[in-house]
């Protein structure tokens, strides 16, 4: 048997040993494969952490969004509270002018729309019966101050106690409807009408158009300006509101998804 035979029998460990190479053929095949390794392992490193920093942003934009409509709700609700005082102490110093028997009546009035918008009507949402009731009172007192010089029809129908409504919402329509409607020397008419569903709330505010004269400091800017923002931030999509304004009539309609 020639030299190249014997190479051929011999054990395993005698054989020559090659270098690994890769696929091109160059040495070094495994290396390169643990590098290759490496570099995926630190790729996925820094997508998970860049994908961390994300969504951590993300929630700190949310966070900061919903502390901004917090703040824009509250100012809105800050300035409605001083309007509905100054109005309605404008009454009762009308009252205590004519030396009224409704005078006391109208301070007990006075005080339980005051306790309602300092402890129910900051929540975010309130019973809508609670509200209710706080309508009443400014009826009532209005009623008191404009004697009858004014009809005021106020109807309720459904069941209020079993849903919530964002305070303070209702009664700028209705504020609004005795700020321009009522004219001792002209036959005012005022309807208001509250309809309550399983799932929504309807007002509906009408007055005749009447010459008034409103003096300048009662303004202060809010009214239905405010109310439309805050449907507009707290009922987006949920609301539909309606007005119509002829020469004698004035109507709104406002229709709200509720809880």
């Amino acid at each position: 048997m020639n030299r190249v035979d014997k190479d051929l029998f011999r054990n395993d460990h005698e054989r020559p040993q090659f270098e690994p190479h890769d696929r091109a053929g160059r040495p070094g095949g495994p290396k390169k494969h643990g590098v290759r390794h490496l570099e995926d392992d630190l790729f996925l490193f820094i997508s998970v952490f860049i994908i961390s920093i994300a969504l951590n942003l993300q929630a700190r934009i949310k966070q900061s969004e919903k502390e901004k409509l917090a703040a824009e709700l509250a100012y809105l609700k800050s300035q409605i509270n001083p309007h509905f005082l100054f109005n309605t102490l404008n009454n009762i110093y009308s009252l205590a002018l004519k030396k009224s028997d409704d005078t006391a009546n109208a301070i007990v009035k006075l005080s339980g729309m005051m306790r309602y918008n300092i402890t129910d009507a900051q929540s975010e949402f309130i019973e809508i019966e609670k509200e209710i009731d706080y309508i009443s009172s400014y009826i009532e007192l209005q009623k008191i101050r404009i004697g009858e010089t004014a009809k005021v029809n106020f109807t309720i129908n459904g069941i209020a106690h079993k849903h919530q409504i964002a305070p303070l919402l209702l009664i700028s329509f209705i504020e609004n409807a005795f700020k321009y409607g009522v004219n001792p020397e002209i036959e005012s008419n005022i309807q208001i009408a509250i309809d309550i569903t399983y799932n929504t709330i309807e007002l509906k505010v009408s007055n005749k158009i009447v010459p008034v004269s409103i003096v300048g400091n009662t303004k202060t800017g809010t009214g239905i300006t405010n109310v439309i923002r805050r449907l507009d931030l707290l009922y987006s999509g949920k609301y539909q509101l309606q007005i119509s304004h002829t020469e004698t009539d004035y109507t709104i309609t406002l229709l709200i998804t509720i809880k």
